[in-house]
């Protein structure tokens, strides 16, 4: 008897209803193909305008700059204009934009596509949740709000688009010379191995030879030799100071107290 009645239930039990607009999937605001956008001008903001521009697959700055950007942060940047979706949608006919810090708004966020289309945002207050801005799209009257990442993106300047990294790869393998001058005013010199020399062992079975500070070559520890090089090879910029310095004295860097080769 009990099993019919479940039986009874499940054949009879309603079909669940239809998603009201609060369970809609979150409206979208901007999708686009990455390889459609080809410039992004960011302008109309506090920080000033920042223009990009695509050239042969590559980001770059415009006007040129030797600025070396990087490439995973401006794709960022892009997302927020291929991938933009509204958290909330605030208001459809708002009667005072004032309000949301879209009169005039913080930052215009514009992307132009190859084929001369050109997509705009307006961007607008942080919201008091603290989480997200008041953002329009340029032909829709309505107020939408998005995650903050969008908002924080339509303020970078260009020392948020740059490079930290301070070195490029280091291919272990094809140093033949490393020279590290202390502080203390000792130098580490080290010479790699002839082919005859790593053949005959010579001096351990490392692939280098330590000629510095010792009188007669040394054998060098290849594991902690190789520690010394992956941590010169991670080090990062943690902040730029000043890209064309005229007094290095004041960054104690007239006499350094160290360098490495």
């Amino acid at each position: 008897a009990a099993l019919a009645g479940v039986y009874a239930y499940l054949r009879l039990k309603p079909a669940p209803a239809a998603p009201g607009p609060a369970e809609d999937a979150r409206r979208e605001l901007s999708k686009l193909e990455a390889e459609q956008l080809v410039k992004i001008v960011l302008s109309e903001r506090p920080e000033g305008t920042l223009t990009l521009v695509r050239k042969d697959g590559a980001w770059a700055l415009d006007p040129a700059s030797p600025v070396k950007l990087d490439e995973s942060t401006v794709d960022d940047l892009v997302y927020s204009f291929t991938a933009l979706f509204a958290e909330r949608t605030i208001e459809e006919q708002p009667t005072d934009l004032a309000q949301y810090g879209l009169v005039p708004p913080r930052a215009v966020a514009r992307a132009y596509l190859a084929d001369g289309t050109v997509k705009t945002l307006l961007l607008g207050d942080e919201t008091p949740a603290g989480n997200t801005y008041y953002l329009q799209v340029q032909g829709d009257p309505a107020v939408y709000s998005v995650w903050m990442n969008h908002g924080q993106h339509f303020h970078w300047r260009v020392v948020d688009l740059r490079s930290k990294a301070l070195l490029t790869a280091i291919a272990k393998d094809e140093i033949v010379y490393f020279k590290a001058r202390l502080r203390s005013g000792q130098t580490l010199e080290a010479v790699r191995k002839t082919p005859d020399e790593q053949k005959q062992f010579q001096l351990g079975f490392g692939a280098y030879l330590l000629r510095k500070p010792f009188p007669v070559p040394r054998g060098v520890d290849a594991e902690k030799f190789d520690a010394l090089l992956a941590g010169a090879a991670s080090i990062d910029i943690a902040e730029f100071v000043e890209d064309s310095p005229t007094d290095l004295a004041a960054y104690g860097l007239a006499r350094p107290w160290g360098e490495l080769l």
